[in-house]
């Protein structure tokens, strides 16, 4: 077996590869290249579209959410693929609060009576009404409440909105208000409602920002139907106490023909076919009771040991959904199969990574990345974890993007000449070879900002318009996300070759300097704030921490691109990064966390709210961390008394 494949691989080797590779890949240093070349010819082989297709199909068997049936069938499903093509797969189960519906209503009491079905795909003739799995739409976090009240439209939901509605002398206490949403994290807009003074809260996706207003609605295109809503999670920091629920634009239509008053500014006009109105009226009840109990979720575990057990690469999707998940995230499970599918084979056919590289399917994300905590902090792993690639909902159209660390991203703009597409060319040709600042959310947001590991996200994006609804599912994937599951093949390729040249480096092949342009716009937009603002604030230790760190990366780059670099060093100064403690736990010294896509945010943040004693707590924290990581990637080299620095000019003699 290892002599057939090391024949292959010599022939693949031969071969004229789809784009200009790196020579020597980054982090190898002179040895190892052909070797690597060759294993990554192979197993761009295997990745396929008929695989992506038929997992998809076997995948929408089941409605995902968390811990009902389907979830649970799920895990052992992929458990049992990821261990037929070669991988040491377990379950890894943990406890979490899980949440059902126990009773849903919405009832119009005046200026006439109607109660709604909540269901969504009722009466759209549509496959997905005799696919009852997925239940009734609700928001998890959501307490219980039985409330009656006036309706008042409140747009998206925002500060200025309400200020707006208060302007025209529309009071919300006391009111249901309805959200149209697109103005952030539902349970942000519940609490921001709350402060208001609402009783309730109805969210309902409008056909302006993802249904008709876009396109065609499904079946007929991809964007979201009349009689499909948007589930999610409100749970926060601080408790909510009002109900909330979300519905269908159908729902909505209703109960906003009932508010009375004058128009709505054009802003908040939507695609409906009612007037929105500025105004207080019309009366609606509110039921929402919900099942509560402490449950057993289940991480998928697979792992193909490296010759070094102590340091990790960890490729992750999840598997939990609020419906039948194809995109959300059946699109990441999906794709780890097909990488899990070529390493597999390599590791069948001989060949050993230096590095584990371990493949997870989360539970739980839909709820609070519940999997992602209890993987990365409850001990279900036992090595640091050197990188995490992140795969969410990374398939939903053709357009290539990615988010991530600095450091990933020169690998991925190296790897993206590797992959071929359907006609034969590079993925980087239809690539601008940006990478955007990491969202801070998601399971990605999870070892980024509390465990200080470098992330990255490639997706395929494109008109998502059915998200977190029952819609998406393999016949949405078929007609409109990924026809032919080439995008699917494609992305399994990149990040199975990210996973290979990751676990293979002599060096890990982090790019240090890929920070420098980072730290400079984050110290020009600080200037920017301070100059505007005449505060006598000092930037200079923050410049100079900045200076420091980039003299370290440069030197620690030349080392990795040798394959003189431990991996410890580079480990220890990526956790550096994440300042600890703090009233508000963990903060990020360069990206944003929590969601937030800004620079500096331990010191932008405080800035922006005007609490100087908090910026020059950030200042202090943030300086801190530079030096500390720059210290601990490469210090600079040690003086002997009497001789030169290295480098230094001398006189000839």
């Amino acid at each position: 077996m290892r002599l057939l494949f090391g024949l292959a691989a010599a022939l693949l080797c031969l071969a004229t590869p789809v784009g200009a590779a790196d020579a020597p890949p980054y982090g190898f240093g002179p040895r190892g290249t052909a070797r690597e070349l060759a294993v990554e010819q192979t197993f761009l082989t295997v990745p396929s579209e008929a695989g992506a297709a038929a997992s998809t199909a076997a995948l929408d068997s089941y409605a995902r959410f968390d811990g009902t049936w389907g979830d649970g069938e799920s895990a052992r499903w992929m458990a049992a693929q990821l261990a037929s093509f070669g991988w040491q797969t377990r379950l890894a189960p943990f406890q979490a609060p899980l949440e059902s519906p126990k009773r849903l209503e919405i009832e119009l009491l005046s200026p006439h009576r109607e109660r709604f079905d909540l269901r969504e795909g009722t009466g759209s003739g549509d496959p997905a009404d005799i696919r009852p799995a997925a239940g009734i739409p609700f928001n998890y976090g959501s307490p219980d409440g039985d409330v009656r009240g006036p309706l008042v439209y409140a747009n998206r939901g925002a500060g200025p909105d309400y200020a707006a509605l208060a302007r025209a002398g529309v009071s919300v206490k006391g009111a249901i208000v309805v959200v149209r949403d697109g103005g952030g994290y539902q349970g942000d807009l519940a609490q921001r409602a709350q402060r208001a003074g609402a009783a309730a809260v109805i969210f309902y996706p409008d056909p302006a920002d993802d249904g008709s207003g876009r396109g065609p609605t499904f079946p007929a295109g991809p964007w979201r139907p009349l009689d499909s809503t948007e589930r999610g999670a409100v749970t926060t920091r601080h408790p909510l106490t009002i109900p909330t629920l979300p519905v269908t634009p159908r729902v909505a239509a209703a109960l906003l023909a009932a508010v009375p008053g004058r128009a709505a500014p054009r802003a908040w006009r939507g695609a409906l076919p009612v007037r929105y109105r500025m105004g207080r009226g019309g009366r609606a009840r509110l039921v929402v009771q919900l099942k509560r109990h402490e449950g057993r979720l289940v991480n998928v575990i697979a792992t193909l040991p490296g010759r070094r057990a102590d340091v990790a690469i960890v490729l992750g999707a999840h598997r939990d959904a609020w419906g039948y998940g194809a995109a959300e995230d059946g699109s990441g499970i999906v794709t780890l199969l097909e990488t899990a599918r070529g390493l597999g084979y390599l590791y069948g056919a001989g060949w050993r990574p230096e590095r584990t590289i371990v493949i997870v399917g989360f539970d739980g994300a839909e709820i609070g990345e519940t999997g992602s905590y209890a993987f990365a902090f409850a001990h279900q792993l036992q090595a640091r974890v050197a990188a995490y690639l992140d795969c969410d909902t990374c398939v939903t159209g053709s357009r290539f993007e990615a988010d991530g660390a600095g450091p990933l991203a020169g690998l991925l703009t190296s790897v993206s000449r590797g992959v071929p597409d359907a006609a034969g060319n590079a993925l980087a040709q239809h690539w601008s070879g940006q990478v955007g600042l990491p969202s801070g959310g998601g399971d990605a947001g999870v070892f980024q900002d509390l465990a200080g590991v470098a992330t990255l996200d490639p997706r395929f994006a494109g008109a998502f318009g059915v998200a977190r609804s029952v819609y998406d599912d393999a016949a949405w994937m078929s007609a409109f996300g990924d026809p032919g599951y080439a995008r699917h093949r494609e992305l399994a390729q990149t990040l199975g070759l990210l996973a290979l040249r990751l676990a293979d480096a002599r060096s890990l092949p982090l790019r240090w300097a890929a920070y420098d342009a980072a730290l400079n716009e984050g110290l020009r937009s600080l200037s920017l704030m301070v100059k505007r603002g005449d505060l006598p604030i000092d930037l200079h230790p923050l410049r100079e921490a900045v200076r420091a760190f980039e003299r370290s990366a440069a030197r620690a780059d030349a080392q990795i691109a040798a394959g003189a670099m431990p991996d410890q060093r580079q480990l220890d100064a990526a956790e550096a990064l994440v300042i600890r403690g703090g009233s508000e736990g963990p903060r990020q010294a360069i990206y944003g966390d929590h969601g937030e896509r800004s620079l500096f945010p331990a010191i932008a943040k405080p800035l922006a709210a005007g609490d100087d004693a908090a910026v020059e707590w950030g200042i202090e924290r943030t300086t801190a961390s530079l030096r500390r990581a720059a210290a601990t990637l490469a210090p600079p080299p040690r003086r002997v008394r009497g001789l030169p620095a290295p480098g230094a000019q001398t006189a000839r003699p």
